[in-house]
């Protein structure tokens, strides 16, 4: 069973698609009407599997249309994930359905804004460039996408224009968009990348430059110290899937890149709320403010505010 199935619960009448795999005995699925809620994997089947094999009907509910619907074959450019059905291997293309001859940048953005450079060409008109390849089993570890595009006239008729799209896919809506790539032709998941995009004005952009630079309205290495809330339930919106084993390692790579940030942006001191509990968290806390090269010193933040549970470090 993987991210993307369609499945049906054995004991009940809903139906939905699995959005996330919590672990090994409960998966998350996503109703008709949006709403997500978790099920034991014992408990679900396979809606297209269960029909073949018991009922013979026709695999509608996941089977792929004949064809691509015609607004898919509309002059944009797109971005498809094709894969083969039973595969978890995703092959993810950038399509110029356009006149246009398209100069592309695509990078991969992960956590902590770290840019991967995937592909710096030039599309031409009606064609593909590959970007990547991804498996959809992992998709929860997947990058968000961005994209700068210059669209040009092949006869230099009208001024280049310039574009940047960020895409970020997301369970709930990437396994609805299901149908064949434009061009391609191939079992996909497709997205319009010029739907909502980002349009930069060329003859603003050459005035703004030739003005000069005006004075930053804000200081970007603020003096003002910071707090982070480490208790899982502000981390996490999906707090109460998580395993035990799971909440602690969340918690310290919270931790970590906050102080880190901190450091980089000059700022005084920053208090980490872990609270009391067993004590596991703050000495975890301790351990690594203890010897970090740019704390200062630490010490219990304000018991008036935070009782014993909040951690204060004071940085170089």
């Amino acid at each position: 069973m993987n991210i993307g199935d369609k499945v049906r619960v054995i004991k009940g009448i809903e139906e939905g698609v699995v959005t996330r795999i919590i672990n090994d005995k409960l998966i998350e699925i996503e109703i008709e009407d949006g709403f997500t809620m978790p099920v034991l994997k014992s408990e679900l089947v396979v809606v297209a599997s269960e029909e073949k094999n018991y009922f013979k009907r026709e695999e509608k509910a996941n089977s792929i249309p004949a064809a691509a619907p015609k607004s898919l074959f509309n002059q944009s450019a797109f971005l498809a994930f094709e894969f083969e059905e039973g595969k978890s291997k995703a092959e993810c293309y950038f399509i110029n359905n356009t006149p246009h001859l398209l100069l592309l940048s695509a990078s991969e953005i992960y956590k902590g804004n770290v840019h991967t450079y995937k592909v710096t060409d030039k599309c031409t008109p009606n064609s593909s460039l590959k970007i990547g390849n991804y498996d959809l089993s992992q998709f929860e570890q997947w990058p968000e996408f961005a994209f700068s595009i210059i669209k040009t006239d092949a006869k230099n008729r009208n001024e280049p224009e310039f574009i940047k799209k960020h895409f970020s896919p997301k369970a709930k809506n990437f396994f609805k968009s299901k149908t064949k790539s434009p061009l391609r032709n191939q079992p996909a998941y497709v997205f319009d990348v010029f739907d909502n995009p980002v349009k930069i004005d060329v003859k603003e952009l050459k005035e703004n430059f030739f003005k000069g630079e005006e004075a930053p309205t804000e200081n970007p290495f603020s003096n003002e110290a910071i707090e982070l809330d480490l208790h899982i339930e502000s981390l996490r919106e999906d707090f109460e899937f998580l395993q035990p084993n799971e909440i602690l390692p969340l918690q310290l790579k919270a931790f970590e890149d906050a102080l880190d940030e901190a450091i980089a942006k000059n700022r005084p001191e920053i208090t980490f709320i872990h609270g009391i509990g067993s004590g596991k968290l703050k000495h975890e806390v301790s351990k690594v403010l203890s010897k970090h090269p740019n704390v200062k010193f630490y010490e219990d933040a304000n018991k008036t505010k935070f009782g014993y549970g909040a951690t204060k470090a004071t940085l170089k």
